[in-house]
């Protein structure tokens, strides 16, 4: 019994020894790592500021891109500093040419956010911005960048809500509807009704009227589906084709966004959390052009659309999502 009672102790007291050996080699291992880390980054630091920093050639999808080792070194979360601190570990020599198997349609973008820390998608088409959202997340920006992940919303146009007169919500396609209005109040809600959300919406226009009753915006909840935005003066929140918006029963005249027969694209973010309730329009055909804020009145806001009197065409609902400020 004591011969088992000391082998237990034994057994023990090497356990203790073994882990504490172990946690000793595991803080000089973090402290050795440390110590490396440090004189890594110092290297590096002195390589971003070095106004004679070597060029570094980049092959994006078969294109060729030159640019500072500096500049690349510039953002620590990037996909590109971590290739090259590899390098440096290694003490390997940069190759003449690194290959990166991706488009190179928009990589000018990246190299000019690690130039002048200045990013922007605005103006793109939203086929467009997917292929930006899916190069940020590759390249390891998305935690600076935050453009990676965002929330869709499934909007499309309600076959209840929306008065149709003669013309259709698409069979195959709810989200677009064809104008071939002959009569007066013919307008297209959205399916999804917005409380507090912050989104952004974009539609693509492409209608001929033969006068300017064609309208893009947002009513609230007090708005009389069975009329016009005519008839809900106080309930709506528009921009119609003649270069008016008409917010609140207000009216306030811009020539820069009088449209007729021509496809154009109608922007919306609309800011609704905590609170806030405003509104901006914004035009990526015209050179990014924005209106706005302006201050909405009500809840439960839906998009619409519509097209009083004669015109035909087509309204479609191109892009939903979450949006920051």
């Amino acid at each position: 019994m004591d011969l088992a009672k000391d082998l237990l102790n034994l057994k023990s007291k090497l356990v203790t020894i073994e882990n504490n050996f172990s946690e000793k080699l595991l803080k000089e291992s973090e402290i050795e790592k440390e110590q490396l880390d440090k004189r890594l980054d110092e290297k590096l630091n002195a390589m971003v500021k070095s106004k004679s920093s070597p060029l570094v050639n980049l092959n994006i999808g078969g294109k060729v891109f030159s640019t500072k080792l500096s500049t690349l070194l510039s953002c620590k979360e990037s996909l590109f500093y971590k290739d090259l601190v590899q390098y440096q570990e290694e003490g390997t020599t940069l190759p003449e040419m690194i290959f990166y198997d991706r488009a190179y349609t928009h990589f000018e973008l990246f190299l000019n956010y690690f130039r002048y820390n200045r990013f922007s998608i605005k103006g793109f088409k939203p086929w467009q911005k997917e292929e930006i959202r899916a190069e940020v997340l590759y390249y390891g920006l998305e935690p600076t960048l935050q453009l990676g992940k965002r929330e869709d919303y499934d909007v499309s146009w309600d076959r209840t809500l929306s008065r149709q007169d003669a013309c259709t919500i698409s069979s195959e396609d709810p989200k677009s509807v064809r104008i071939h209005s002959t009569t007066c109040s013919t307008h297209f809600v959205t399916n999804k009704l917005f409380t507090d959300e912050d989104f952004q919406i974009e539609l693509e226009v492409a209608v001929t009227q033969t006068d300017d009753y064609l309208y893009v915006g947002l009513f609230n909840n007090t708005f009389q589906t069975t009329t016009c935005c005519c008839g809900n003066p106080q309930n709506t929140f528009f921009i119609k084709c003649d270069g008016t918006i008409h917010i609140n029963g207000g009216t306030i005249s811009d020539p820069r966004i009088r449209w007729n027969s021509q496809t154009i694209i109608v922007g919306m973010k609309v800011f609704l959390s905590e609170g806030q309730k405003r509104l901006f329009f914004y035009f990526p055909d015209k050179g990014d052009l924005e209106l706005g804020p302006y201050t909405l009145v009500g809840t439960g806001f839906r998009v619409y659309a519509g097209h009083c009197n004669t015109g035909n065409g087509n309204i479609r609902i191109l892009d939903c999502y979450s949006c920051k400020e």
